[in-house]
């Protein structure tokens, strides 16, 4: 039997196949799937390489440095997702928060381990998050391009 052949088989037939050749099959597809993440990462890659700079251009006049947005680069129509992981330094929201009042700090929900839900910090006045930009650190993920 090979991984073709699987395709047509029903699970209990494949369950009825010897164990070695099971075992061979699970190694087939393990090294078939380990080839295609290789594949996936350069083709990623090569997205990244070929749209890369315009998705950036087209982030920046967007306003929307993370999320996804979808453009038409080259004649293809491509969707760039990028996350956004927010870091707060404890240590520096400990200095900072005494100075808010009471509901400001209610207001933000801040949470035992002393960070901010970024949907509160983005619906602050601009003088708290001034305050707190000090104790709040940004990085993206990698952006990932796919064509649609």
């Amino acid at each position: 039997m090979n991984l073709n052949e699987i395709a047509n088989t029903t699970p209990e037939i494949l369950a009825t196949t010897p164990p070695t050749i099971l075992k061979d099959l699970q190694d087939e597809i393990a090294k078939h799937e380990k080839g295609l993440k290789a594949t996936k990462s350069k083709l990623s890659k090569a997205l990244s390489i070929r749209f890369g700079k315009q998705a950036e251009e087209f982030r920046a006049l967007s306003g929307k440095p993370n999320g996804t947005v979808s453009g038409v680069f080259d004649g293809a129509p491509v969707k760039c997702e990028r996350s956004k992981k927010v870091e707060w330094d404890g240590e520096a929201l400990g200095e900072i928060l005494p100075h808010f009042t009471q509901e400001e700090r209610d207001e933000l929900e801040i949470k035992v381990e002393i960070k901010i839900p970024e949907k509160n910090y983005d619906g602050a006045p601009s003088q708290i998050k001034t305050a707190l930009d000090k104790a709040r650190t940004v990085t993206y993920g990698d952006e990932k391009l796919s064509l649609k």
